[in-house]
């Protein structure tokens, strides 16, 4: 995929990181907080997320091949 792409789906997930952050620290959820709670819209993003989460791992690899 293109840097601009690899770009914006790792801040994508440094935003559900950052919200599993918060939901720890301080028991606030800030996608069910904008979204609804469980909404089909809450569970998409959240699905997202976690596929971009599959997706970053290449990078890890990508930095021990060097």
């Amino acid at each position: 995929m293109s840097k601009f792409l690899d770009s914006i789906l790792l801040s994508i997930v440094l935003i559900g990181a950052l919200n599993l952050g918060s939901i720890g620290l301080l028991q606030f959820d800030f996608i069910s907080y904008l979204f609804g709670n469980f909404t089909f819209a809450t569970r998409l993003i959240f699905c997202l997320i976690g596929l971009f989460a599959m997706y970053s791992i290449k990078f890890i690899f990508e930095i021990f091949k060097r």
